[in-house]
């Protein structure tokens, strides 16, 4: 008979179940896996037997610390990409400054050069 047991629990986060074999070779021993295995489309992925938990355990512990380290490299990446964003940002903005002063500055000029351009244009 399964027995659900929250000691494992799979990616779809469903506590497995612990159920004796089935094969004759197997009857005395038992194996764990996800409530779900088998029973709906997608593949749950705990399927393992009970004197290889240990090892499985562990097989999940590194893999996920590998994910983990990938997870911390790809962030490193994203937060020097920021950074050197934010610093392009701050430099448009400073030019942008600086060509809002050119502008105005040379704004009465050019509507002085406008003025006479229209005054001559009379006379």
């Amino acid at each position: 008979m399964a027995t659900v047991d929250p000691i494992l629990s799979c990616a779809c986060g469903r506590a497995c179940a612990r159920k004796p074999g089935s094969a004759v070779s197997r009857k005395h021993k038992f194996y764990f896996s996800c409530q779900s295995y088998g029973v709906h489309s997608r593949a749950c992925e705990v399927y393992v037997w009970e004197d290889e938990l240990e090892e499985y355990v562990e097989k999940r512990i590194r893999a996920a610390g590998v994910k983990l380290h990938e997870l911390r490299e790809d962030r490193d990446e994203f937060i020097e990409e920021l950074s050197n964003r934010t610093r392009e940002i701050r430099k448009l903005k400073r030019m942008n400054k600086v060509l809002q002063l050119a502008l105005s500055s040379t704004a009465p000029v050019a509507a002085m050069i406008a003025v006479t351009a229209a005054w001559a244009g009379h006379h």
